[in-house]
């Protein structure tokens, strides 16, 4: 077959599907090399394609990385008022013990507490470290434990992320997790997801203060969104999932102002930012990464009632 006919005789023959053809990536390459007078095999076309499809995923990756970034920018605030607290009693009491250098319980005392400190420190630091750090997923590969994130662990390095503890803003912390619940989808990719809800439930909560909840069951039915929901991501896996196994759902909900349904159905608008702060991007990559799982997610949100995310994705264990 010889794709490098010009697209003018194309059009001549085919002129019902000139609209088609003018969208079309082949068009392009077809008057390019008609003009340069050269000829493409099909070999050579499908070997751009698949380069043009690679640098498109590397880019994926890289707004991916980006959004996290981002999401660590707004807890700057945070993370310096924390560590602030961390080293300022540290220093207290290391200046206490050299006053009296023959007060050893004191000097003890100091040592421990330095300990405890310096350990909190680098529990933070080593938690924004690898949130930071690239990662690549890899669209069709084999599941392994880069694509397997348990749910636990990603609420937890989330909460890590934000160093500052949720009951230091009247906010408190439910966890109904079942510590063995995973589901398929890379860790840190699930982790993003969860702060970026954290830290708008945490918006939402400020000065009144609520509660934030974490909340696991299997899914065994199709779940069905209420009509003032909006659904985002693969639809498909609410009804009938076009992969076998078992189903999980997550909801993540709080007590905040809630939104209105105007404000719900821009949620997921790129650059429509709710809060006034950041980007208006963090909710969009979120759901992009949850769409890239085969999951899907449904919010529901009522002024002045709170706001909730539920996540249903696939489980790579025996929850139901």
């Amino acid at each position: 077959m010889d794709l490098s006919v010009s697209a003018e005789l194309t059009e001549s023959q085919h002129p019902t599907d000139r609209s088609m053809l003018r969208k079309s990536p082949f068009r392009t390459m077809s008057l390019n090399h008609h003009q340069t007078g050269t000829r493409e095999s099909l070999p050579d076309l499908l070997a751009r394609l698949a380069t043009a499809e690679r640098q498109l995923h590397e880019l994926r990756d890289h707004l991916d990385h980006a959004q996290r970034l981002a999401a660590l920018g707004t807890l700057t605030a945070l993370v310096a008022h924390e560590f602030n607290n961390i080293l300022t009693p540290t220093v207290s009491y290391c200046q206490m013990a050299l006053a009296s250098p023959q007060d050893h319980p004191l000097a003890l005392k100091a040592l421990r507490k330095a300990e405890a400190a310096a350990t909190r420190a680098t529990e933070i630091s080593a938690a924004i470290l690898g949130f930071a750090k690239p990662s690549h997923s890899r669209p069709g590969g084999s599941l392994d434990h880069q694509h397997v994130a348990n749910i636990s662990s990603a609420v937890s390095s989330a909460l890590a992320c934000l160093s500052r503890d949720l009951n230091k803003d009247s906010i408190g912390l439910r966890m109904d997790i079942d510590s063995a619940a995973s589901v398929r989808m890379r860790p840190v990719a699930l982790q993003q997801v969860f702060l970026n809800l954290i830290l708008n439930a945490r918006r939402a909560m400020i000065p009144r203060g609520g509660t934030l909840t974490f909340h696991t069951e299997p899914l065994t039915t199709a779940l069905a969104a209420p009509p003032s929901a909006v659904v985002g991501g693969c639809a498909q896996i609410l009804d009938q999932p076009r992969e076998s196994g078992p189903r999980l759902m997550i909801c993540v909900s709080d007590t905040g102002a809630g939104m209105t349904n105007e404000a719900l159905r821009r949620l997921f608008v790129p650059f429509s930012s709710q809060s006034g702060h950041g980007s208006g991007l963090g909710l969009v990559v979120c759901l992009k990464l949850i769409q890239d799982a085969g999951g899907a997610v449904i919010v529901e949100s009522e002024p002045g009632k709170g706001t909730s995310f539920t996540i249903c994705l696939y489980s790579v264990n025996n929850q139901s």
